[in-house]
């Protein structure tokens, strides 16, 4: 049988044997995957042919899902690098969203700190840089203008470093308007 041809499912001893060093796993590793997961049930339905490839997906997909949600399973040595970078991806993909979230609330407090009125209090702005403060709120926020007219350079300083955002002036009242800005209140 030639290699990437489709497998006959219905019989499990006509899958091709693995190209040798590509990194995928045995037909064995294979077999026991399907054991061990139970996921993948065998179809048998007269007349359908699956690639082997297919197989291994669908192997890869239920390991996955097992190792995530399963009960102190332990998947096949050939999947850690595997599991390795998925996690990697979901760090990745609860970053964006976390991003997402901070520059959707950002927005509509910018939207509200425009129109801010003396006593009013501001709309919160979260930082958007990935690392601890994701989605935080620095300590020194001013709450209202009048807190704002009275952030000493200290605190700005700490804010540029917490949002990853630098407030230029040559004095600290305009860096204190860049601030402003930045917040969306000027």
């Amino acid at each position: 049988m030639a290699a990437g041809a489709p497998v006959n499912y219905n019989s499990i001893e006509n899958i091709p044997p693995p190209v040798q060093n590509v990194g995928l796993p045995t037909a064995d590793e294979v077999l026991a995957a399907v054991e061990f997961s139970g996921q993948l049930k065998r179809r048998r339905i007269e007349g359908i042919q699956i690639p082997a490839v297919r197989i291994v997906e669908s192997e890869i997909e239920a390991l996955t899902r097992i190792t995530q949600f399963g009960g102190g399973a332990v998947a096949p040595a050939w999947f850690n690098p595997i599991q390795a970078q998925l996690n990697l991806m979901q760090n990745q993909l609860n970053n964006i969203q976390l991003k997402m979230d901070a520059a959707s609330h950002n927005n509509m407090s910018r939207l509200r700190n425009s129109k801010v009125m003396d006593g009013l209090h501001f709309g919160t702005i979260r930082s958007e840089m990935v690392g601890p403060n994701l989605n935080g709120v620095p300590p020194h926020f001013p709450i209202n203008l009048e807190a704002l007219n009275i952030l000493m350079l200290a605190q700005l300083n700490q804010m540029e470093i917490f949002y990853g955002v630098q407030f230029e002036g040559a004095n600290v009242v305009a860096r204190r308007q860049a601030f402003a800005t930045f917040i969306g209140c000027f």
